[in-house]
């Protein structure tokens, strides 16, 4: 797999933002009582994680995002959005590291189930927009402080 260079990354996580987002949005019009249930334990199991393995988090957070993906019930919305967390994968674990970001993170995905839980479109869609930009937004952060990290 080709590593993404700083900028590469950066432009993948503003379409990964939208679609994030419209995910979201469909969750919240389609989710059932057996979605809901597994959208809990992921967000648990995310939530919960206690290590220190930065993969193993970002693992988790995937399986979180591909859970909403999936509950959106779009298999091409899916197809898209697995294949760009495999190419940010490396990118964004390096977010990980930091316990600001991680915990900032859980309030984020907490909000979000909440959205969705609740069947309010807008909010699930916004949460899930902004939650990424938030990503971006640390990853270029990351980048100016250490210019020459390789991604």
């Amino acid at each position: 797999m080709k590593y993404l260079s700083p900028p590469e990354a950066l432009d993948l996580l503003v379409v990964r933002s939208c679609l994030e987002g419209l995910a979201a949005r469909l969750a919240a019009q389609r989710i059932t009582e057996a979605s809901k249930k597994a959208l809990l334990r992921d967000l648990e199991a995310l939530s919960t994680y206690g290590g220190s393995d930065v993969l193993e988090l970002s693992q988790l957070n995937d399986q979180f995002h591909r859970r909403i993906a999936l509950i959106a019930n779009n298999k091409y919305l899916l197809e898209v959005l697995d294949t760009i967390r495999v190419k940010l994968r490396l990118a964004t674990t390096v977010l990980y590291i930091s316990p600001r970001r991680r915990l900032e993170s859980a309030e984020e995905h907490r909000a979000l189930v909440q959205a969705i839980l609740a069947g309010d479109e807008g909010e699930a869609q916004k949460i899930a927009e902004e939650h990424v930009a938030r990503t971006c937004e640390d990853l270029k952060k990351q980048i100016e402080k250490y210019t020459d990290i390789r991604i």
